[in-house]
C-alpha cells in the first residue's frame, strides 16, 4: 500500500513537472509574441552599434597608417635634400597633439639642431617636453634633447638642476642626462670630476654595452691628456 501511494506521488510530481514546462514554455511564447519588435529593435541596434565601433576601429587604423607614411615621406625628403617640402609637410603634422605630432617635431628640433640653430632648436625641444598628451619617456627625451641645444652657450642654473634631476632619476632617458653632464663637466676642464662620473657609470650594471663602450674611450682620450 505504501509501494503503491509513493508511486503516485512520483507520478504526481512528474505530471506536476511537465505541466509547470508547459505553463513555463507558454509565457515564454506569449512573452516573445508580445515583445518581439522591442526584442528585434534591440538586437539591431547593438549589432548597429558594434558595426559602428568596427567601423571607427578601422578608421583609426587607416589614419595610423597614413600618418606614419606622412612622417617617412618627410624623414626621406630631408635625407634627400629637399627641405621645403619636408618642413611644409611636417609642420603640418607637428600641430598634433600626439605621438605622430610629436615624431614630426623632433624632426623639425633636430634640424635646427644639425645646423647650428641651437637657440631654436632648444624652443623647439622644450615645446615638445611641455606637451601634456605625452608620456614620461617622450617628454624625457625631448627634455635632454633641449637641454643638449642649450649647452652649446653654457647652462644656467636652473638648466643644471633640471638635467641634474633627469640624471639621478629612474627614466628612460637617465643614462643619456649623465653622459651630457659628463660632456659639460670636459666643456668646462673638470676632467677629475668627469673621470668621476665615468667610473660611477661603468660600474652601474644598469648602464648599457653601447654606454660603456663610449665611456671608456672618452676615459682613454681623458686619461692620455
Amino acid at each position: 500500500m505504501r509501494k503503491q501511494d509513493q508511486d503516485q506521488d512520483n507520478t504526481s510530481d512528474l505530471l506536476f513537472a511537465e505541466l509547470s514546462e508547459e505553463m513555463r514554455q507558454d509565457q515564454v511564447i506569449q512573452f516573445l509574441k508580445k515583445y518581439q519588435y522591442y526584442i528585434m529593435a534591440g538586437i539591431l541596434a547593438f549589432v548597429a552599434a558594434f558595426g559602428g565601433l568596427l567601423a571607427y576601429d578601422a578608421y583609426q587604423t587607416s589614419q595610423r597608417k597614413a600618418l606614419a607614411t606622412d612622417i617617412a615621406q618627410a624623414q626621406a625628403l630631408l635625407n634627400d635634400g629637399d627641405e621645403q617640402a619636408a618642413l611644409g609637410l611636417l609642420g603640418e603634422l607637428s600641430q598634433r597633439k600626439d605621438f605622430y605630432g610629436y615624431q614630426a617635431g623632433m624632426l623639425i628640433a633636430k634640424r635646427s639642431l644639425a645646423q647650428g640653430a641651437f637657440d631654436q632648436a632648444a624652443t623647439e625641444f622644450s615645446a615638445l617636453a611641455k606637451n601634456t598628451g605625452l608620456t614620461a619617456p617622450y617628454k624625457e627625451l625631448a627634455e635632454v634633447y633641449a637641454l643638449l641645444a642649450a649647452s652649446n652657450q653654457g647652462l644656467d642654473a636652473e638648466q643644471s638642476q633640471r638635467l641634474q634631476a633627469l640624471a639621478s632619476g629612474e627614466g628612460a632617458y637617465a643614462a643619456m642626462a649623465k653622459e651630457l653632464q659628463v660632456a659639460l663637466m670636459v666643456q668646462q676642464g673638470q676632467v677629475a670630476e668627469a673621470l668621476s662620473a665615468i667610473d660611477l657609470m661603468l660600474e652601474d650594471e644598469a648602464s648599457s654595452a653601447s654606454l660603456k663602450f663610449r665611456m671608456e674611450q672618452l676615459k682613454t682620450a681623458l686619461e692620455k691628456g
